[in-house]
């Protein structure tokens, strides 16, 4: 059912771009199947989907969600946090019943796209702002990468363009995979390093040896801008449900697709707060406006925490990147950059070096991980990970009829429409105030080394 390797894609089968590898899914009967005969698509357990889900979420935002908490303090800290890790599981939740009602129709749904051309029969905006979203995550990705760089040789104090092109040749030939054929080793992995990084970090916190900040954080209380601005850090920590549909997709049952969000959002919860509380609780206003492993001090611990750092980011830059080479090229339609052939390698090694040197350009304009981190959250996970889900759970559960088993609950459509209210302000506003700051930002393509000379 799938195509020779060397072959053009077959027709009566849809192309999808999934999250291990392309899937082409028979028309007639919706079986899916991994291209270039690797078996049936459908693969993943609830505990590797709980995996990838956490692999997927924590990624860089738990680096900086203790800012934002440190900048509202205890109680709207924790009000804040206990809103925010709802809301996206309530996001998650819809992306779920959205694919399983299409699923048992045969239909497999695998992207953000596809599920709006379903829906509203236009699936641009999702095959679209997908790779700008993720492009914009891969900027995020290897600006940690290179202070982690910078972190790991720091007797050097880089410049953060040195240690950005340094970066790019470490990665150049990860992004070269194709596939991701062992993407649940690869997420615990990720998982393993980020998780020892943050207890090294809370463990020298808990010690009170850490570096704190001399210079305060802006006060949320002082204006809008710094509320919007802090609030995104709470957002970008916790979100990452625009390859949700993917995971459904490549999941075995993908009915059981909420019990990996629930374990999944439980472990990221606990871990979230405890860094939040310990950041707080030791730096106070005095938190890092950067990432927490910058509050490490100069030494030994610090190349330790670095090492674990660049195999984390290594393996969420190639996933990501991964995704986004062969999400341009199928939804393009030039399906030659994921054939195997001579041909299909070179171009996914042009396209993909390519958004190596952009995603690095980008890193040095725009130099500070939470500027870079809260213009993500408002131009690509406040529409994609919360507007686009929500707006089309409620399109198809309005089609049911009252008596229906699939029709949502009040508190569930109340949900809903309040996640619409609040992220379309989050959006425009915050969008706004994030231009504005981009373009004014003084350490623009400067040296940006972690420590002055």
């Amino acid at each position: 059912m799938v195509q020779d390797a060397e072959a053009p894609f077959k027709t009566g089968s849809k192309i999808s771009a999934g999250l291990s590898n392309v899937i082409t899914t028979d028309e007639q009967t919706g079986e899916s199947f991994m291209e270039g005969d690797k078996g049936f698509a459908r693969r993943n357990t609830m505990l590797m989907t709980c995996a990838l889900i956490i692999a997927d979420v924590v990624g860089t935002g738990v680096l900086g969600i203790g800012t934002g908490f440190s900048q509202f303090g205890w109680i709207v800290g924790t009000i804040f946090f206990l809103i925010c890790v709802p809301m996206n599981w309530l996001s998650g939740y819809c992306l779920n019943k959205i694919h399983l009602h299409f699923y048992e129709q045969k239909k497999n749904i695998c992207t953000l796209g596809d599920a709006a051309k379903e829906i509203w029969g236009i699936g641009w905006v999702g095959y679209v702002g997908l790779p700008i979203y993720l492009f914009c995550v891969l900027c995020s990705y290897i600006q940690v990468v290179g202070s982690t760089v910078q972190q790991l040789f720091y007797e050097a104090n880089m410049c953060l363009y040195t240690a950005c092109a340094i970066s790019c040749l470490i990665l150049l030939p990860f992004v070269q995979l194709r596939s991701l054929n062992n993407l649940a080793l690869l997420a615990a992995v990720s998982f393993a390093t980020i998780t020892a990084t943050i207890v090294i970090c809370l463990w020298l916190l808990m010690g009170d040896d850490v570096d704190c900040p001399t210079k305060k954080l802006p006060s949320p209380y002082d204006n809008f801008l710094n509320c919007f601005g802090a609030a995104s850090m709470f957002i970008f920590a916790v979100a990452g449900q625009t390859i949700f549909l993917e995971m459904n997709a490549e999941m075995k049952e993908p009915a059981r697709f909420k019990s990996s969000l629930n374990l999944a959002y439980a472990v990221m919860g606990v871990m979230y707060y405890i860094v939040c509380a310990a950041v707080f609780g030791t730096c106070g206003q005095y938190a890092p406006a950067d990432k927490i492993t910058t509050l490490v001090k100069r030494g030994p611990v610090l190349r330790v925490v670095a090492i674990l750092m660049l195999i984390h980011m290594i393996i969420s830059y190639t996933i990501t990147c991964t995704v986004w080479v062969r999400c341009v090229f199928v939804n393009s339609g030039f399906t030659g950059g994921v054939e195997k052939s001579l041909k299909g390698r070179l171009m996914w090694f042009g396209l993909s070096s390519l958004v190596l040197v952009l995603t690095a350009f980008v890193a040095n304009a725009v130099p500070s991980f939470n500027l870079i981190a809260s213009f993500i959250t408002d131009v690509g996970i406040c529409p994609l990970c919360f507007l686009l889900p929500c707006s089309m759970f409620l399109a198809l559960n309005s089609r049911y009829p009252s008596d229906h088993p699939s029709k949502a609950g009040p508190a569930v459509v109340a949900g809903c429409w309040f996640i619409l209210v609040l992220f379309t302000l989050q959006m425009c506003v915050g969008g706004v105030v994030d231009f504005i700051k981009i373009v004014t930002n003084p350490d623009s393509l400067k040296c940006n080394n972690l420590w002055d000379k």
